[in-house]
């Protein structure tokens, strides 16, 4: 009875240590904190900046169109808003007076010719004289100081034939190019001066985009020249690719902005001359010091925005102050960290100051 007694204790005494023993193991595990699971970020360059604004279809090609010859005005066959192809009759004059001096000129023209031909034939018979010695050498220069002057006075005659058949030409007023009639600024049987213009034409088929550029992009703007800056235009939900061709030197119509015109690739029937449409402007955005991470990643302090920098190597964070620059879609634009820093993403509000964390996919 009383070894069973003993037995009994010591079985109890190694119960009691072993619980002691788990019971230490336990606590020391216990007391041992875990590596936080986090989502880290590389803080990346800056990207794009963006700006949209309100722009106008416009005709790259505009034509005053105007008579060479004065006269009255015939036919005018068209009238303003009307479209038209290259080389339809928009208007033609009287030409009766201009035909009339064209048969004048051709007739003259004629009589000079004959007089020329009827010299050479009797310069060729009186050369064969000369050579007979049957005609002195004076009488063959008078011969042929008559006969050249004859030629020039046919060659004057031809050059008038030719003009007046060019003014029974310019008679006649056709379009340049396919396009839209803006305005008609004569009536018929209104007599029309020489270069006086008659109707506007605006080009159809070269139609771009026109827009007020405010100052304080124009500088990035003009990257478009050399493919840094990109540009699109907006019609009817779809769009469409634009490239810069021309910013003027000087300001545009309104205070503060530079005007520029912009090529349109493959643009919609749809498209009419005068149409307002949206323009967004890509440029690359200055980087400097500045960095672009995720909103989330930024939290207040009482000295200012802060965020928590990963340290690979100890596998701990750290606070670090940074300055936000700009909030942009995708993120903040800040200072204060470099391109490829690592970065608490989410979560920031419950890390402390060299907590250990892990990142997690």
């Amino acid at each position: 009875m009383q070894a069973l007694r003993k037995v009994h204790s010591a079985l109890l005494c190694l119960a009691l240590i072993t619980f002691m023993l788990v019971l230490g193991g336990c606590s020391e595990e216990e007391s041992t904190p875990q590596p936080r699971a986090v989502k880290l970020y590389r803080a990346q360059a800056p990207g794009m900046s963006f700006i949209s604004l309100a722009a106008q279809i416009r005709p790259r090609y505009i034509s005053e169109l105007s008579f060479r010859v004065s006269g009255k005005l015939q036919e005018i066959n068209v009238h303003a808003g009307q479209h038209v192809i290259a080389g339809q009759v928009l208007a033609r004059m009287d030409t009766r007076d201009l035909e009339i001096a064209l048969s004048i000129s051709q007739a003259t023209a004629e009589e000079a010719n004959l007089a020329r031909q009827n010299s050479e034939q009797r310069n060729q018979r009186y050369q064969a004289l000369a050579e007979q010695r049957h005609i002195s050498d004076l009488d063959m220069l008078d011969l042929a100081a008559e006969n050249e002057m004859l030629a020039r006075r046919y060659e004057q005659a031809r050059l008038e034939v030719q003009k007046r058949r060019a003014d029974l030409s310019d008679a006649i007023l056709t379009a340049d190019f396919s396009g839209l009639v803006d305005a008609v600024y004569v009536e018929r049987n209104e007599m029309v001066p020489s270069y006086k213009p008659v109707l506007r034409v605006l080009s159809g088929d070269h139609l771009e985009v026109e827009a007020e550029i405010p100052v304080s992009v124009v500088g990035k703007v003009r990257n478009d020249f050399d493919g840094r800056a990109h540009a699109q235009i907006t019609i009817d939900g779809k769009q469409y690719g634009a490239s810069l061709r021309e910013l003027a030197a000087s300001g545009g119509s309104a205070a503060g902005t530079y005007r520029a015109r912009y090529v349109v690739k493959d643009l919609p029937e749809g498209a009419e001359i005068g149409r307002v449409v949206t323009l967004r402007l890509s440029y690359p955005r200055e980087s400097g010091d500045r960095v672009v991470v995720p909103i989330e990643a930024v939290f207040a302090t009482e000295s200012g925005e802060a965020v928590w920098l990963y340290d690979e190597q100890t596998s701990t964070i750290e606070r670090r102050k940074v300055a936000v620059q700009e909030v942009l879609p995708g993120g903040a634009l800040i200072e204060g960290i470099s391109v490829g820093a690592q970065l608490v993403a989410a979560g920031v509000h419950y890390l402390t100051d060299g907590q250990s964390v892990k990142s997690f996919e």
